[in-house]
């Protein structure tokens, strides 16, 4: 007796560690669709649906046991009955309209994909785990930066990381983001810029880190798009070279670089465009 209710003490003790700190999150209905049309959660979480739109819609689970709203009328909500309590994909509709479809994804610990990141900056990295957790996020196992802390409230988290392309994770002390998520970094490219002589222009690009072999497009405005003026590899020590010469029907050129088949994981890039004048 004295064990059953030992083992029904830790049963209730680790149920309310799961639920501490479950936050609902939100989806939107509006225009016949879900947004997000994929939520991301965290073990424990619940989701809300708000039907933004005139007409009715209704939320059923695709096993068509989870959960089931009924129709919902304009600004009417649903919420989902039970905590989501294991980590997968859980997949649900509209009844009324078969075209609008949604997907929670439940997981232990999110790491988002960042957008593009250029050398030298920070890459910002965003993500959901439980509340107050200590985050570190890693490359290769290691930390890459210092560890942050979820929001109290909602888990959230951001990190700013040195921008370096590659592999990355988020790590609770317990759970791993799976699966990794891809930073694209792209080399930074610094552009001088010399008038040697009248409607001739010297225009030198470095890229940094050392970007040996890569190529380097030259590229001049022509009507609503662009068209290759000229092309060089960069050297040993990453640079190019261009000669521009303005044709004598035109008093300005306006021009951009291009670095393309990049080296050692790094991403194309593409410099704002700037003017030489006649």
């Amino acid at each position: 007796m004295r064990r059953a209710l030992l083992l029904a003490a830790l049963l209730a003790l680790a149920t309310a560690s799961a639920s501490h700190g479950a936050t609902t999150r939100a989806v939107s209905i509006h225009g016949n669709a879900f947004d997000p049309r994929t939520i991301h959660v965290i073990v424990g979480d619940n989701v809300r649906w708000t039907n933004h739109d005139f007409g009715p819609h209704d939320i059923r689970s695709d096993d068509g046991t989870s959960f089931a709203s009924g129709d919902l009328a304009r600004l009417q909500t649903f919420t989902t009955p039970n905590a989501f309590m294991t980590p997968g994909l859980v997949l649900y509709h509209c009844n009324r309209h078969s075209y609008m479809h949604g997907t929670i994804d439940v997981d232990q610990i999110w790491l988002a994909t960042p957008g593009m990141a250029t050398f030298g900056g920070n890459a910002t990295f965003t993500g959901l785990a439980q509340p107050s957790a200590t985050v570190h996020i890693q490359k290769g196992g290691v930390d890459v930066v210092t560890p942050v802390v979820a929001n109290a409230a909602s888990g959230a988290f951001t990190a700013f990381v040195p921008a370096i392309p590659g592999a990355y994770v988020a790590f609770d002390g317990t759970y791993t983001s799976t699966p990794a998520t891809h930073l694209r970094v792209k080399p930074k490219l610094t552009i001088t810029k010399r008038k040697v002589r009248r409607g001739v222009w010297s225009v030198v690009v470095k890229a940094a880190p050392n970007q040996k072999g890569a190529t380097a497009i030259l590229d001049k405005r022509k009507g609503y798009g662009w068209a290759k003026l000229a092309s060089k590899t960069f050297g040993p020590v990453s640079k190019a070279a261009f000669t521009v010469r303005i044709p004598a029907t035109k008093s300005q050129l306006r021009v951009r670089i291009r670095l393309t088949h990049p080296k050692n994981g790094y991403s194309p890039a593409t410099s704002a465009s700037f003017l030489l004048k006649r």
